[in-house]
């Protein structure tokens, strides 16, 4: 798919009756950390690219009028959209305010609830990576308090690399008074009542609180959606239902609720061992043909939201009785001996709650919960509350209440009267689904890795000038797994030992790997390593990480023809550079180093089985190579050594990851739809050749995207 002309999705998050108030996320359905860390950076790049906050050029800001910013809520989204905001070199002041003693505090110290990125998408391809893969704020799979740290040390980073003493940051916690009016002059008038904390960790600046009172321009409220009403032990507080009971043989439980928090806290209390990722890997992982007949089902109900899914996962049970049979034996055997689970739902028809209408269970949690109840492993129930304790003999502290949230409670701790007013017409308007926040991302590839806006480092489709040091050295930059890294390095490594025999070495020389990365709606190019070879390094620049567009530079002709693409024997450096300009290299690089006499791009392809591989099969990697050498070339002799080395790590890589690596995992990405060649590029530029070689391949799927994983069974094959 082509990324289109970017466009505008202010509405979804501006208050339309007080314009320059911005709700992250707080009425949409399916909330979870990514999600609402994609809208923050989505309404960042909003905020920038439609000029509704001016941040710095390329060459030095002119004299602007700095904004004053007030972000509520110092949780995930809140502290994502000030990093973003921080990244981007905003012109303008930025106050956080948050109600509570410390930043990130909804899963600070929670120990008990594991968060994973993607597994919400699951059974969709690249639900089981690890890592949430944001270019900022980036985070892995972890326990709740495990992931705090982590986006602690990001935001920590994302400061220090701006500018260690960014003084246009102000925090203030422990906001015991806070309000927010609209006076005549357009402005927002806040005032407050906290403790000035140090913006970087939240440790205190200041001792005790003192009152302030400020005009903002621009107040964008991140508060998530609220706390549980009515329940003692709410959802992010630690708790011991996983564990055994070590007092009694077995405890009833009633669980009170219809919503994803209500049925993983049934999960917990009845399967052994019990995580979200883990579960699914190990139950449902060696059962490829239910895993396609689930995704067919997920598939389906997406098409037609009417269908209800608990039929349609009857009919995945008809159509692979045996598998399913395994499958539940396999969930009965994770049973817990020492508890009993009564779910209290409204529903007296229980296949009720599997209809979209009616609850906005995450399909996963569904495709869980009709196996557990295949399993018999809890009862559904209808009464009330009295009559239902009382039924099962249940003491209170065993009623666990997962409820929902009144998501306007925590709107009118702070808002004037008259902007409640507006915020209550924007939450009808979501119920309604006129404007969704899509948990997608509007931003291009690499766009928090310069300031300015994107208009103002390209121009006519092309860099304006050479990015300034400043950009250089996050030029869009992406998440790239460590793991990942290494990988590439041994590859890079091993050709470039084979090539420096062959090359002077007072000459330069660069091998390095670029990975195929879906990003949004664009296929991106990601160099996985620094480059390997002679005379590589070069002071204050990062290579790894970098993204490029997929039908740029050498690269994107080896990958979108995926075909071996080489410098003619004859071409001296004014073609080749002639080559590269007509390529287009430069639309999101740096100009090629000069003295550059040799060019190689070597397409890996996946899904080719002995060599012969279609127009259908991907290609998951590209080795770049150059060289500085007059005398050096690789003639077909040479490259078939290339080939052959480039085939043979790639499938014993292929062959380790779907045997298994202690702690480590290939995860696939949710691929886009290649580029096209374009019109006018069917003749390549003069200089540059086309191989009449089988590029290297691979026989099974695969993506590149080697990280840490705990998984049994993880490398998606």
């Amino acid at each position: 798919m082509r990324r289109s002309e970017p466009k505008s999705n202010l509405d979804c998050f501006e208050v339309a009756d007080a314009p320059g108030l911005y709700i992250i996320g707080s009425f949409e359905a399916g909330v979870t950390v990514l999600s609402q860390q994609t809208r923050a950076l989505n309404l960042v790049w909003d905020l920038i690219e439609f000029q509704r906050v001016d941040a710095r050029e390329i060459q030095g800001s002119e004299k602007k009028e700095r904004l004053q910013i007030a972000i509520i809520g110092g949780g995930v989204s809140g502290l994502t959209a000030a990093a973003a905001l921080v990244k981007k070199h905003v012109i303008a002041d930025i106050t956080i305010f948050e109600q509570r003693d410390t930043l990130l505090p909804i899963q600070n110290g929670n120990e008990t609830r594991w968060l994973h990125p993607n597994i919400y998408e699951w059974p969709a391809v690249g639900s089981y990576s690890n890592s949430a893969m944001l270019p900022i704020m980036n985070w892995t799979a972890a326990r709740a308090s495990d992931v705090v740290v982590q986006l602690m040390k990001e935001w920590k980073a994302a400061l220090v690399e701006v500018n260690p003493d960014w003084s246009s940051l102000s925090l203030f916690c422990n906001t015991k008074h806070l309000h927010v009016s609209k006076p005549t002059d357009g402005k927002f008038a806040v005032e407050w009542v906290g403790d000035e904390r140090l913006p970087e960790d939240g440790s205190r600046k200041t001792p005790g609180s003192h009152g302030g009172r400020k005009e903002f321009n621009m107040v964008i409220v991140a508060v998530g959606f609220g706390l549980e009403q009515g329940n003692v032990l709410s959802y992010w507080r630690n708790d011991n239902l996983s564990q055994p009971n070590l007092l009694a043989s077995k405890q009833r439980f009633i669980v009170s609720g219809q919503g994803d928090g209500a049925i993983i806290d049934v999960l917990r209390l009845r399967l052994s061992n019990f995580r979200q990722d883990r579960i699914i890997g190990e139950i449902f992982r060696p059962h490829g043909k239910i895993v396609a007949e689930i995704r067919s089902a997920h598939s389906a109900s997406i098409e037609d939201p009417s269908r209800n899914i608990f039929d349609l996962l009857s009919e995945v049970e008809n159509s692979e009785p045996g598998e399913f049979l395994s499958v539940i034996k396999d969930m009965a055997s994770r049973l817990r001996r020492d508890t009993e689970v009564i779910l209290q739902v409204k529903q007296r028809r229980f296949s009720d709650l599997f209809n979209s209408s009616v609850t906005k269970i995450s399909f996963q949690n569904r495709v869980l919960l009709y196996f557990l109840y295949k399993c018999g492993g809890f009862t559904p129930e209808v009464e009330d509350d009295s009559v239902i304790l009382q039924k099962h003999n249940i003491d209170e502290d065993h009623f666990i209440r997962r409820r929902g949230v009144n998501r306007l409670l925590a709107f009118e701790r702070f808002l004037a009267q008259d902007l409640l007013k507006g915020v209550e017409s924007f939450s009808e308007q979501a119920a309604k689904g006129n404007h969704r926040q899509i948990a997608f991302p509007n931003w291009p590839g690499g766009y928090f890795g310069y300031p300015g806006t994107q208009s103002n480092i390209v121009q006519s489709g092309k860099l304006s000038t050479p990015p300034a040091d400043l950009i250089a050295r996050g030029w869009r930059q992406e998440y790239l797994p460590g793991a990942t890294t290494l990988t590439a390095l041994g590859l890079c490594s091993c050709i470039s030992g084979y090539l420096t025999t062959l090359h002077q070495r007072e000459e330069r020389l660069r091998v390095t790997l670029h990975r195929a990365l879906s990003f949004g709606s664009e296929e991106l190019l990601q160099q996985c390593s620094e480059y390997c070879g002679l005379n590589t390094h070069e002071s204050g620049r990062k290579n790894a990480g970098r993204t490029f567009p997929s039908n740029n530079g050498t690269i994107g002709l080896a990958y979108v023809r995926k075909r071996i693409i080489r410098t003619k024997r004859s071409a001296h450096e004014q073609e080749i550079a002639a080559a590269m300009k007509a390529t287009n290299l430069n639309d999101a690089s740096r100009s090629m180093l000069p003295g550059v006499h040799f060019l190689l791009a070597i397409p890996i392809l996946e899904g080719a089985k002995d060599g012969m591989h279609t127009g259908s099969s991907n290609v998951w990697g590209v080795v770049y190579i150059d060289s500085t050498d007059s005398s050096f070339f690789l003639d077909d002799d040479k490259l078939e050594v290339l080939i052959s080395i480039i085939s043979s790590f790639s499938n014993e890589l292929v062959s380790a990851l779907n045997r298994g690596i202690a702690d480590l995992g290939n995860s696939r990405f949710k691929r886009s739809e290649p580029p096209e060649i374009g019109s006018g590029s069917s003749v390549l530029p003069a200089g540059l050749e086309t191989v009449d070689m089988l590029p290297p391949a691979v026989a099974s799927s695969f993506d590149l995207n080697v990280d840490y994983t705990d998984f049994l069974f993880e490398s998606e094959g």
